[in-house]
């Protein structure tokens, strides 16, 4: 059979393959150098292919006959590797090498809780740069922390200034990126205070370059007194009050702390210590009566806080880099990544992108298809109408009508599950507040409302957060302070100093409630009246939301401050925790699942610098106020001292205004 194949292959070659191997070209001419080529091409081309056919003919044995093993081959002559076809060599693929990230965060200045507001001359300092604020630096975080290429979060502390509850927001970041396998070092660059200090404990070491200082002095607050200056210039506060410890306005109508006052501040002192102590004692694993030591030492040179414990390492700036590395027991492939996540600036080449800048960017965001959670951010000094971002002599507000606006817009979007009101600030005008309060209560019949503390959320600003289905706070918040105060700045004596007199003439016994003068009998008594009564309703409004019994809540009030940990132990509050925990709850309160992905939507949106300059005054200033400015009053005179804006606003005039009011001095 294998001959019969082989003389068929060779009957095939005589007639077909001999035609083409014909030297002479049909005008009997030798054929060219290229036909010549060809030719020999094709006959081994052929060769080939009778090698092959020989090849099968070899290998398969015939039908029917059982396969017998191959006999050795006989010894052929090599082919003539250059007429035969070479086979492509298999490519190999290439192994990715695949870097892993080492993730540096640069921590510096405050990130506020809101975004955006900070005023006009702050924004347009910042044009086409990233402005974070709180929740979207720790969403930056979190992201490192679930990011299988990250393997270490490198934090450089660099001004950073983490403030009150923020401390805890980071630290509690730095755990979760810790749970979920990767290591975190900080970096001390410029140093660290108390505040930053905490932050950086929670990482798992801490390394300080040369030539700095850390300082742990301990909780402090300084209250300046007025009441001398005032004297002197012949002004004055008309002040009332309800609660023993509605300290708000004593530093204008007294020379020093009342003795309930004092003992109040002192408790928020104390607890604030125990917590510091807790922290650092847990942190490095010293013991409580060690770290009181340490904190009487105050200030730490490096040398002096690498022998005390309190850092693990000592090593300049430059050789930061190289030091994690080591401690990585890193290769070639580590990757350092020094923005990540970093929203990228806007570019400024021609006069469209500064137009388009001015407008807002790119604002438009394609629907994410997520169940929604609101962040709706209450901050600043309540007042009624509309909000402001403050400016150079007063603080930031949370305008009745704007609050008011945002809650009805969550409450109406069906896609909102939840909504987490982040809430920072001493309180307000109680007819502000009230709004705001009724208007939380609304929002609460359509959907969970979760309120999250910051720093501070005392007197008005905790009147709404009561209103909420559930209240969490920082470790550090600042809370309570149920009371009320009102009055108005007198000042007739300054003005007989100055030569100014006036004259005034009105019907009715109340009718000059409103002129600068002291209160008259009459009009103190009619004005206590409704004090007590504003007082009677908060007390009763906490009662009802909290579910305590009026004469429990009047012992808790008195306008007395308590830290998160006392306000949790009294009842005032649900639970401990951040701002994540409090999205975390409001998920859950929805009836959605942990690990679901969901948007977070912030508001009030930021505004573009075109709507700011749009919109109505950010500032809303008395004339007075304004050339106070050009007069080189510094800038943040009038928020150090803590006066409440409505004495300066002209539509107020000295009107009394009864405030859920809660000015504290700075604890650091």
């Amino acid at each position: 059979m294998r001959r019969l194949l082989l003389l068929g292959l060779m009957a095939w070659v005589i007639c077909f393959g001999f035609p083409a191997m014909r030297a002479m070209a049909d005008d009997g001419k030798p054929a060219t150098e290229q036909v010549q080529k060809e030719r020999e091409k094709s006959a081994a081309d052929k060769a080939t292919l009778v090698d092959k056919i020989l090849g099968v003919i070899e290998s398969e044995p015939p039908t029917g006959e059982p396969q017998k093993p191959a006999e050795p081959a006989k010894p052929a002559a090599e082919p003539d590797k250059s007429k035969t076809e070479k086979p492509e060599p298999k490519k190999e693929a290439k192994k990715e090498i695949k870097k892993t990230n080492l993730v540096r965060f640069t921590l510096s200045g405050e990130y506020p809780d809101e975004k955006g507001g900070a005023g006009l001359m702050t924004e347009l300092s910042s044009l086409g740069e990233e402005t974070p604020n709180l929740y979207e630096i720790l969403e930056r975080l979190d992201a490192a922390a679930k990011d299988k290429d990250v393997v270490a979060v490198w934090l450089r502390f660099d001004e950073f200034q983490p403030g009150g509850g923020n401390i805890h927001e980071f630290r509690a970041a730095v755990e979760r990126i810790r749970k979920a396998g990767k290591p975190v070092y900080a970096e001390l660059l410029d140093g660290a205070d108390s505040g930053v200090y905490q932050v950086a404990l929670a990482c798992d070491k801490i390394y300080m370059p040369e030539g700095t200082e850390i300082e742990i002095l301990g909780p402090r607050m300084v209250r300046r007194h007025y009441k001398g200056l005032l004297d002197k210039l012949g002004m004055q506060f008309d002040v009332l009050r309800m609660g023993r410890c509605k300290g708000a306005y004593e530093p204008f109508t007294h020379e020093k702390m009342s003795p309930e006052v004092r003992e109040n501040y002192q408790s928020l002192i104390d607890d604030r210590y125990e917590q510091l102590v807790e922290t650092i004692a847990a942190g490095r694993h010293l013991e409580a009566a060690k770290v009181k030591e340490l904190i009487d030492r105050g200030i730490f040179t490096p040398d002096a806080a690498l022998k005390a414990g309190l850092v693990d390492c000592v090593v300049h700036a430059a050789r930061m880099e190289d030091e994690l590395k080591t401690a990585l027991k890193a290769d070639e492939n580590l990757k350092l990544v020094s923005n990540y996540k970093k929203r990228k600036k806007e570019e400024i080449s021609s006069v469209f992108d500064l137009m388009k800048l001015f407008a807002g960017g790119e604002k438009a965001k394609k629907a994410s298809g997520k169940k929604k959670i609101a962040l709706v951010y209450e901050t600043g000094e309540i007042t009624t109408g509309k909000s402001s971002s403050g400016g150079m002599l007063f603080g930031k507000s949370q305008g009745s009508t704007t609050i008011a606006k945002l809650l009805r817009k969550v409450a109406d979007d069906a896609d909102v599950k939840a909504v987490v009101v982040r809430i920072d600030g001493p309180g307000g005008s109680a007819t502000a507040s009230d709004l705001i309060w009724q208007e939380t209560l609304r929002l609460k019949e359509k959907k969970p409302v979760i309120s999250s503390m910051g720093s501070v959320a005392a007197s008005g600003t905790y009147y709404t957060a009561v209103a909420g289905t559930k209240i969490i706070a920082e470790p550090d918040t600042l809370t309570g302070s149920i009371g009320v105060v009102g009055g108005k700045l007198v000042t007739e004596t300054l003005m007989k100093k100055l030569g100014i007199t006036s004259e005034f003439i009105g019907r009715g016994k109340l009718s000059g409630i409103e002129i600068d003068r002291p209160f008259t009998p009459e009009e103190r008594k009619v004005l206590i009246d409704l004090v007590e009564e504003t007082y009677r309703e908060f007390k009763s409004r906490v009662a009802k939301c909290r579910g305590m019994s009026f004469e429990k809540v009047s012992q808790l009030a008195e306008g007395r401050v308590y830290t998160a940990r006392q306000a949790l132990k009294l009842g005032l509050i649900d639970e401990i925790g951040t701002l994540h925990d409090a999205i975390a709850v409001a998920k859950q309160a929805a009836g959605l699942k942990a690990d679901e992905e969901v948007e977070i939507v912030q508001y009030p949106e930021e505004k573009s610098i075109f709507e700011i300059l749009g919109g109505s005054r950010d500032e809303d200033e008395s004339l007075a106020a304004i050339a106070a400015r050009f007069a080189g009053v510094p800038a943040n005179t009038l928020k150090n001292l803590q006066i409440p804006a409505f004495f300066f606003r002209p539509e107020i005039s000295a009107k009394p205004h009864l405030y859920y009011w809660s000015a504290m001095p700075k604890i650091e």
